[in-house]
């Protein structure tokens, strides 16, 4: 890791800008009208940079030695059920009282069941594979990676635990070529979204200290390669990125991109907002759809069109309410329930505390 400090602030900063990249594109997506090619892609890239971040993170909180799975897969399903749930609870209370308020979300008690535990399921009626609260398809993929994850706490070295996480996730992205899509629960997980836990894992392989620890020079060659590949694929339509060759693009940008965030771990440390951000993210990621849902409605009420100036200030106004709501999920629901972990002096726990693994 970075010198002796706890967390790497790069990271910490880029998952901030990655969950801010969600709410701006959710923020004008979800309003009437069309939403153009990149603000849909502008969306779906900040959860490809979400992924990539938790390839690295979990795989350098697993560490080069052997852990116990048990205690490992407790403090990450700690770290990010809870909220979920809560959100999960919302939305079917919603669902229940005030069902009208929800285009294509019902309440049924399986359903209801499945996403709590993290068990993937089409919505009633559709081959939609999402949860109840859908931004949570998600998290069905990090707790399928901290199984694979956990399923190698025998593993000594870092470059035998990344190796054998590699075959597994291979394996599966091979079987989205043969498998059906969206028929069964081995087709969501035969999926191209695993493409980028696979680049994070690569990244933790090579040790994020190695990249802050590299010449000016190849610091500059990571950066404007990231900046490339950006735009290569701000060029892709979003229908391509469900193709092989659009999701290589997408993922080979935020692997880049990641990288490139290593590189400059020395300098983001001062910027304290950008360290909030990151602090907030998970919150600001689960919570961002009730401010957005509510701020619309209230527009719509006033007919206020998105493109119009009321409606531009109104979606600032979004973003802003967001990002305060997520400052209270985190003060007063995450942070506290992050205290109730048990203060495990071990090997597994420390390491996960310096991973800064927050997602």
């Amino acid at each position: 890791m970075a010198g002796q400090d706890s967390k790497l602030y790069s990271i910490q900063s880029l998952r901030g800008i990655a969950a801010f990249l969600v709410v701006v594109a959710h923020s004008i997506e979800h309003g009437p009208g069309h939403a153009s090619n990149s603000i849909i892609l502008t969306g779906r890239f900040g959860v490809e940079i979400f992924f990539v971040i938790s390839g690295l993170v979990v795989l350098t909180a697993a560490g080069p030695t052997s852990f116990s799975p048990r205690k490992f897969l407790i403090r990450r399903l700690w770290r990010v059920a809870p909220l979920y749930w809560f959100t999960t609870f919302m939305v079917a209370g919603i669902a229940i009282i005030m069902p009208r308020m929800l285009l294509s979300t019902s309440f049924e008690p399986t359903y209801l069941l499945r996403s709590l535990v993290f068990i993937p399921t089409p919505v009633p009626g559709t081959l939609d594979w999402r949860p109840l609260f859908k931004l949570g398809w998600t998290l069905n993929y990090e707790v399928f990676f901290y199984i694979v994850v956990a399923l190698t706490f025998a593993c000594r070295t870092m470059s035998m635990r990344g190796g054998v996480i590699l075959v597994v996730m291979a394996a599966f992205i091979l079987s989205a070529f043969f498998v059906t899509p969206k028929s069964s629960i081995l087709a969501f997980y035969a999926n191209l979204n695993l493409l980028p836990f696979a680049g994070g894992v690569l990244l933790a392989i090579f040790l994020p200290s190695r990249f802050s620890a590299l010449p000016r020079s190849a610091k500059w060659f990571v950066g404007i390669l990231a900046v490339l590949a950006t735009i290569a694929f701000y060029q892709v339509p979003f229908d391509m990125t469900k193709a092989l060759h659009g999701h290589l693009i997408m993922a080979g940008a935020a692997i880049l991109i990641v990288a490139a965030v290593l590189c400059a771990e020395g300098r983001v440390r001062s910027y304290s907002i950008l360290n909030w951000c990151g602090d907030v993210s998970y919150s600001l990621y689960l919570t961002h759809m009730f401010v957005l849902g509510i701020g619309w409605a209230i527009l719509k009420r006033l007919d206020i069109a998105g493109a119009s100036f009321l409606g531009i200030v109104g979606i600032i106004l979004m973003i802003l309410a967001s990002l305060a709501i997520a400052d209270l999920g985190y003060r007063f629901l995450e942070r506290p329930l992050l205290r109730l972990l048990p203060k495990h002096r071990n090997r597994t726990a420390d390491r996960d505390q310096k991973a800064s693994s927050g997602d």
